[in-house]
């Protein structure tokens, strides 16, 4: 009986993550096609509720862009020097695929 329902609770786990995950896959690009096809809709949408002297507001938002534009690239870079210094090591170490475990 022990088995026989830890095999139960696995199963209903496991459909439930691949609903979970299924749900994602098709609403994600439903949402971003929609956000991406309606932008210039939307963002009258925003100018419109905000005032319209906003010269702070809009050099905060630039700040704002410039910055989280940094952390990407310095993410992306600091990805790849991780990447590349994990491959360099696992190839010093003869390890098999050392590629493939780098990424």
């Amino acid at each position: 009986s022990g088995m026989g329902e830890s095999v139960v609770k696995f199963s209903l786990a496991s459909l439930v993550g691949l609903l979970t995950l299924a749900i994602y896959l098709i609403l994600v690009p439903m949402m971003m096609f929609f956000l991406l096809k309606d932008k210039e809709q939307l963002l009258n949408a925003v100018r419109r509720v905000l005032p319209r002297n906003r010269g702070l507001a809009g050099q905060v938002w630039n700040e704002m862009n410039q910055q989280i534009t940094n952390y990407i690239r310095g993410k992306v870079l600091e990805m790849v020097i991780v990447g590349v210094a994990t491959y360099l090591v696992f190839a010093v170490l003869d390890m098999r695929y050392s590629l493939l475990l780098a990424v």
